[in-house]
């Protein structure tokens, strides 16, 4: 493990450019193809309230790596398994923390095509980044991550 560890996981796209390239181009869709799901205003102050929950989320979750003492980034090499706080209930709280971003700009956009964006996301983050994380953590990890696998949920 130590010489596959000095590149961490192996994932080669940042996650985080999959939510923003997916929302790009879903609401280049809307343009050509508007599909709102509300006009009400209230909708609007819901989606900036999610966005900015979120990215407090967002920020506490590095906070908690930096506490940790460990990379965020997933193709960096891992020093310490984070297993409290929010990881306790997801295995993957960033990326949900990505699509709660998502959800909050199609509410102030009113874009149904942007609520489409998120299962997208989540599969291509799936097959690029989580399934090479956690193959990484097992191998690194074992059954300290096996069995943090086994009693948390990889999303909610």
């Amino acid at each position: 493990m130590e010489q596959s560890d000095k590149q961490g996981p192996g994932v080669k796209f940042p996650p985080p450019l999959v939510f923003v390239l997916f929302m790009a181009s879903f609401y280049l869709i809307h343009f050509q193809f508007p599909l709102h799901y509300t006009e009400h205003s209230a909708a609007r102050y819901l989606g900036v309230g999610i966005i900015i929950g979120s990215l407090f989320l967002l920020l506490s979750l590095v906070r908690s790596f930096s506490k940790a003492k460990t990379k965020v980034e997933p193709w960096k090499p891992t020093k310490h398994l984070i297993t409290t706080g929010i990881y306790r209930y997801s295995r993957n709280p960033i990326y949900l923390g990505f699509c709660l971003v998502t959800l909050g700009i199609s509410l102030v956009l009113d874009s149904v095509w942007l609520l489409l964006a998120i299962p997208m996301s989540l599969w291509v983050v799936f097959h690029i980044a989580v399934k090479k994380e956690e193959t990484y953590l097992l191998a690194k990890f074992g059954h300290e991550y096996q069995e943090y696998k086994n009693n948390v949920r990889r999303w909610l």
